[in-house]
């Protein structure tokens, strides 16, 4: 297959465990980006597919391919950090608050300049057709039936949730990932690439992304054949063209430091902390010494019994004390972990260490990360789910048509809310002291499903009562009820 030899230092990559312990303790990546003429790559077997990107162009396209930053031990390194080390569990987070929440096709007008003025009354009208021409449930119904055993049960497959999952994680990891779409009939097939089988990013004469040439394929994947994403586009590193940059390198350091702590380090403290460590000073006897065999039956745990005439004078124990360090290599490790989570612009509070803010310094870094999350992490992935899967479900099933030329889908994702229930509460108590609400719009505000079910009538007229009651004793006129819990109350 084509690339095997070629790129033998990215595909072949079988290391000794020492090796592999050199590698996670002193290899550094370089991110530097390999340039090459197109000529270098076309072979009888691709031409075909590379004289089709230029099809129906005026001109000829002059075609550039460059080779991605990250080589073989880059890759090998990377994904040592995400499985080992909490950047991992970082990167899993970030993810996770992306798209975990869940998301969905919205419609919108390619134009809504005319409907300015009423915004509200535009998304109406724009939901309303939605319905009656069945547009964005026809493409739920494409995104449910990725994985859907009754599609074939007698195999196993991912989720489209799962596939954009891995598809955002592996971008945070290794810069860069894809899916190869595949449409059969009405029914489609998303199948992943690794980053180490994607080596060469083919751009034409406008600096434009046009294929991408991997090790698994003689031909190369043209752009309409797939699902690209990338973090940190247009990144400082030079010639970088669309390769983007890991999320996880800046942790790099951090993180390998606290893998050795953790993995090394800790593990002779522990061991030393509770079976000691010392030297055992014996006598010969006759000239030869019992040291070997008496240091193979020592054994943790376990008794061991030799015998001597006097073992009092046959032997002396002398302990040698620990050192007094592993605090140090503790607060060590609390520092790189803190170090890891802050490099991925993380409170830190999110995944331990209440203490170190109080409630409003903790809930003004909750805002700003939240903020965070919706306009860098979100707008990434949200404008690769939009323009190269439902943009291109949509071409299938009303490309040419009138709604196709006026609309346009977007990737919606269900909303943040780090809220807690009491502050929730706090929040609705305030607007019911300005105006009374309805029991449903309290159940919106406090994320409580049939809230207006759940609401006790005849507890709710006696609470007013007493209300009443008291304020008529302290010699007031009753002004409403002021609990949320009593909500719509007649």
């Amino acid at each position: 297959m084509y690339g095997e030899k070629k790129f033998r230092n990215i595909v072949d990559l079988s290391l000794t465990p020492s090796q592999r312990d050199r590698v996670i303790d002193t290899w550094e990546i370089s991110n530097e980006v390999e340039r090459v003429d197109i000529s270098t790559l076309i072979t009888p077997n691709n031409k075909a597919k590379f004289d089709q990107l230029s099809a129906g162009k005026a001109k000829k396209p002059t075609y550039r391919a460059f080779r991605q930053p990250y080589l073989g031990l880059d890759m090998f390194l990377l994904q040592d950090i995400y499985a080992n080390t909490p950047a991992g569990r970082v990167v899993d987070f970030v993810s996770y608050l992306i798209s975990g929440g869940g998301f969905k096709p919205v419609l919108k007008l390619r134009d809504e300049t005319p409907h300015k003025s009423d915004m509200k009354k535009m998304q109406e009208d724009i939901d309303k057709f939605d319905v009656e021409n069945e547009i964005t449930s026809k493409l739920i119904q494409i995104d449910k039936q990725i994985g859907n055993p009754a599609r074939n049960a007698t195999t196993y497959e991912h989720t489209l949730e799962q596939k954009f999952d891995g598809l955002i994680k592996t971008a945070l990891v290794f810069g860069k990932a894809m899916n190869v779409r595949i449409k059969h009939g009405n029914t489609y097939d998303l199948y992943p690439i690794h980053p180490r089988d994607m080596v060469w990013n083919i751009v034409d004469d406008e600096w434009k992304l046009q294929a991408v040439m991997t090790t698994l394929a003689d031909e190369p994947y043209s752009m309409d054949q797939l699902i690209y994403a990338e973090w940190n586009p247009e990144s400082p590193i030079y010639n970088v063209m669309y390769h983007g940059m890991s999320y996880m390198q800046r942790m790099l350091d951090s993180a390998r430091a606290l893998r050795r702590i953790k993995g090394t380090d800790m593990q002779l403290i522990a061991k030393k902390k509770w079976m000691g460590t010392g030297i055992i000073a014996m006598t010969k006897r006759d000239g030869r010494s019992d040291a070997n065999a008496i240091a193979s039956k020592l054994d943790a745990g376990k008794w061991c019994v030799s015998e001597e005439t006097d073992p009092e004078k046959a032997y002396h124990v002398h302990e040698i004390p620990l050192s007094k360090g592993t605090e140090q290599v503790v607060d060590m490790a609390t520092w790189l972990t803190n170090d890891i989570i802050s490099l991925g612009g993380i409170p830190t509070t999110l995944f331990y260490d209440e203490s170190s803010a109080n409630h409003s310094v903790f809930d003004i870094r909750i805002r700003a990360f939240q903020k965070q999350i919706e306009e860098e992490f979100r707008s990434m992935a949200g404008a690769v789910f939009s323009k190269q899967w439902y943009m291109r479900n949509f071409y299938d099933i009303f490309g040419g048509t009138e709604i196709y030329d006026k609309y346009e889908v977007v990737c919606e994702f269900q909303p943040i809310d780090f809220s807690s229930l009491e502050e929730r509460t706090k929040a609705l108590d305030m607007i019911h002291k300005i105006f009374p609400v309805t029991p449903e719009f309290a159940g919106e505000q406090l994320k409580i499903d049939n809230f207006e079910d759940k609401i006790d009538a005849e507890a709710q007229e006696q609470q007013k009562q007493m209300e009443q009651q008291k304020m008529q004793g302290q010699g007031q006129q009753p002004s409403g009820n002021k609990n949320p819990s009593g909500v719509g109350a007649a």
